[in-house]
């Protein structure tokens, strides 16, 4: 896929990052079983060697990378929709753009299963349950909404560049946003707003912080932050970020109901795939504006 292949797609939005250079047998899983064999790639989970073994067999994995940081076209696009200033900050190793997925299904999906099946914890470890229980897996390929949220999880519009070393320490161990990228924007607009020590509701190691502060002050305010990171749809009518479910900013960090998760599912969704038609117009502005 080139970057003029991409923008030539009917909707760009949709397209799947994980795609890029992956096996053809990968492309051809659906959805659930789809995101299913990419975590197991990922992670090093319990109980899945047999299903594993199966894919590895069958090429699933071949060529499947992570793409928010090491996916070839989705660093062009980085350069195009970010000015440099913004992304000197994001520059690692090689001087590739370290990216973050905003919104992750994880987190949520575990919940979910979690308030269905009753069980006391739910881990995506267990996750060859979804394919050795029949009614744990039609649970899930019935639930329109989460299959909605999985199938826009590696599309643009749930992209950011992001500083380094940021990353993976709001979502790992952080029980006060859990990777939630509501959450995140409430406490960037604090920031913004006067309280500067809201950044450590996100990072609790302060050498993290300062690098995430350093970031959030190349922008120089909040309104720019929204601008130049394509983040109105995050945003409601009174430029604060909207809460993922209803009630989330003053409850509980963690969903506690199917409703919640289900409302979770619907509105990173819709979200992402506004965001994701706001960057593929930017990007054909820009490059106009290049010729």
């Amino acid at each position: 896929m080139t970057l003029k292949e991409f923008l030539n797609l009917e909707k760009s939005e949709e397209y799947d990052f994980t795609e890029y250079t992956a096996s053809d047998n990968y492309k051809e899983l659906q959805e659930l079983e789809r995101f299913f064999a990419y975590q197991i790639e990922k992670s090093v989970y319990e109980n899945v060697n047999q299903l594993y073994t199966i894919y590895l067999e069958k090429d699933i994995f071949k060529g499947l990378v992570d793409p928010d940081s090491k996916c070839p076209l989705l660093q062009m696009i980085y350069i195009i929709l970010w000015d440099e200033k913004h992304l000197i900050n994001c520059k690692g190793n090689h001087s590739l753009i370290c990216g973050e997925t905003m919104n992750s299904v994880n987190t949520t999906l575990n919940c979910y299963v979690k308030c269905t099946t009753r069980k006391k914890a739910t881990k995506l470890k267990n996750i060859s349950l979804y394919y050795s229980n029949e009614k744990f897996k039609e649970n899930l390929d019935n639930n329109k909404k989460l299959i909605e949220f999985i199938n826009v999880y590696h599309t643009l519009g749930n992209f950011i560049p992001f500083p380094v070393g940021c990353n993976s320490p709001r979502g790992y161990n952080n029980s006060r946003i859990e990777d939630y990228w509501d959450l995140t924007l409430k406490y960037v607009y604090d920031y913004y707003h006067g309280d500067k020590n809201s950044v450590q509701n996100i990072y609790t190691n302060s050498k993290i912080e300062k690098k995430f502060k350093d970031w959030l002050d190349k922008f120089g305010g909040w309104e720019t932050f929204i601008d130049d990171n394509y983040m109105f749809p995050f945003i409601d009518e009174n430029g604060r970020p909207k809460e993922l479910w209803k009630g989330h900013f003053d409850g509980a960090v963690l969903p506690g109901t199917t409703d919640q998760c289900n409302e979770y599912f619907e509105n990173a969704h819709d979200w992402i795939l506004k965001r994701g038609r706001i960057m593929a117009e930017a990007m054909h502005k820009r490059i106009r504006e290049m010729e």
